[in-house]
């Protein structure tokens, strides 16, 4: 496939911060675990609503919640850990402004606060050289014959090689 082939991706972290309490008196304090969990429904929104995924694929996957340590304790905050996959710079600051409201928002209106932190080195979309992508396909097909070789479809993984790729073809 020439051009984009993997999506770039980030890794992000969301801190819900509420106010502890015990199970049998919920009122007497915020609980981030259920901020946490209107948190993650709304952030499916982002692709579904907020992007045109006619043009490109994007995921936002939240893949770890962590938070409390007892069943009878409301947690004073929880911690969500989660992943972005994108085929634009664009859709990616995009995608980053959208969670971080949506984080923030949702957090405000259970009495809550959530600070969204990307992490340091996110993956670029692995892009391949069109001129040498079409040499690749015209050698292939010549050995394999063109009923032998499919064009990829866009890929959501991502491969840490797309920032060699950027430097060398």
């Amino acid at each position: 496939r020439p051009g984009p082939l993997m999506a770039g991706s980030d890794f992000f972290r969301i801190l819900v911060t509420g106010r502890q309490s015990h199970g049998s008196r919920p009122w007497s304090g915020v609980d981030p675990i259920v901020a946490a969990a209107q948190i993650v429904v709304a952030a499916q929104t982002i692709v579904s609503r907020q992007l045109d995924l006619t043009s490109a694929p994007a995921v936002v996957t939240i893949g770890a919640i962590n938070g409390g340590v007892r069943h009878n304790i409301i947690p004073g905050s929880v911690e969500m850990l989660g992943t972005i996959r994108t085929f634009s710079p664009e859709d990616r600051e995009r995608v980053i402004e959208h969670l971080g409201r949506i984080a923030s928002d949702v957090a405000s209106a259970h009495g809550a606060s959530a600070q969204l932190e990307m992490m340091p080195a996110p993956n670029p979309v692995l892009v391949n050289d069109p001129e040498l992508t079409e040499r690749a396909v015209a050698a292939l097909k010549r050995a394999l014959g063109a009923d032998a070789v499919r064009t990829s479809s866009l890929l959501t993984v991502a491969e840490d090689f797309a920032h060699v790729a950027r430097v060398v073809p």
